[in-house]
């Protein structure tokens, strides 16, 4: 996966190639992140609820 940049969220922004990037948010830098379920082929989606960025990870 490719680095997610700093420019506003789509719906589905690239994701930074580590899930530990999401400690924080990467564009913003919020700590308020939420994880969500694992989907149907392996991935979590996590999302910042500060400015809405969202990526997908195979865990």
């Amino acid at each position: 996966m490719s680095e997610s940049t700093l420019s506003p969220p789509r719906d589905t922004a690239p994701a930074p190639q580590s899930i530990y990037a999401w400690l924080a948010c990467p564009s913003c830098g919020s700590r308020e992140v939420v994880r969500g379920p694992r989907n149907a082929d392996g991935t979590v989606e996590i999302s910042c609820e500060a400015c809405g960025l969202t990526g997908r990870y195979a865990l």
